[in-house]
């Protein structure tokens, strides 16, 4: 997770030869914890629906190659197209 990077960074930073078994197996074990919960976020995002009835749908494959190959992408449709 963004929110643990830093500590965890600090931490894993300070290791040295003096540093306990003990201490690296805990911060393994909160390295993992916080890739857990950012694996669990992430598989609890939202699908995104585009219903067919919508008239920006149907330009939907040229507006994401018109994103994927342009730096910026003004769109402009009529008020409900989406």
């Amino acid at each position: 997770m963004i929110a643990d990077r830093h500590r965890l960074q600090q931490r894993l930073h300070k290791l040295d030869y003096s540093t306990t078994a003990d201490a690296i197996s805990q911060l393994q074990q909160d390295i993992d914890r916080s890739a857990e919960r950012a694996s669990q976020r992430l598989a609890q995002l939202p699908t995104p629906v585009y219903p067919e009835a919508l008239p920006v749908v149907e330009r939907r494959e040229d507006i994401l190659a018109a994103i994927a190959n342009h730096q910026v992408v003004i769109l402009c449709g009529e008020t409900g197209s989406g």
